[in-house]
């Protein structure tokens, strides 16, 4: 447990620092940012699928609940960028626009 939360934070970090430097690259289009986010999820998807079905030996089964983790902490931290993101560039437009 000393070591998954520092690794479930460099994931968060990891994440939100791809979801920004989407946001910066294509500013025309919103959704592009959201793109490492729904991927992680699928990925963990597919993992938490792939331990109901599978028929595994030793460790693989915890190896995928673990991947399923930190897939998942990727996604919050994608999504949560994304949408702080939208809710920063809404609030300075609005600033903008009033002054004109």
């Amino acid at each position: 447990m000393n070591r998954l939360i520092p690794i479930l934070l460099v994931i968060i970090i990891v994440f939100a620092a791809a979801t920004y430097l989407l946001h910066r690259i294509f500013l025309r289009r919103r959704w592009i940012k959201y793109i490492p986010g729904i991927a992680a999820l699928g990925t963990c998807i597919y993992h938490v699928i792939m331990i109901r079905t599978g028929q595994y030996n030793g460790f693989e089964d915890l190896a995928r609940i673990l991947m399923g983790i930190m897939l998942f902490s990727g996604f919050i931290g994608g999504l949560l960028t994304g949408l702080i993101l939208d809710f920063i560039r809404i609030n300075t437009t609005q600033y903008n626009t009033k002054d004109i």
